[in-house]
């Protein structure tokens, strides 16, 4: 697993449990700004992982077109 998953993964349990005890506080300012923080981080993160694959996927392209010409020569 890449480092960005395991920090989503991370992330996304992080925000479970700030849920959970929100859920057993009720009301918490400071719990609930945690919380906001938490999800607005994962969402950058997807986005991260989201251009890093786009990344890949287009160097995978070139090295299979590149690969494709050479054995064709």
């Amino acid at each position: 697993m890449s480092d960005l998953a395991e920090a989503r993964d991370e992330l996304e349990k992080a925000i479970d449990r700030l849920e959970a005890v929100l859920a057993r506080r009720g009301d918490g300012a400071e719990l609930q700004r945690a919380l906001e923080d938490a999800q607005a981080e994962t969402k950058r993160l997807r986005a991260a992982a989201d251009t890093v694959r786009g990344r890949l996927d287009a160097a995978i392209g070139r090295l299979r077109a590149t690969l494709d010409n050479d054995t064709r020569h």
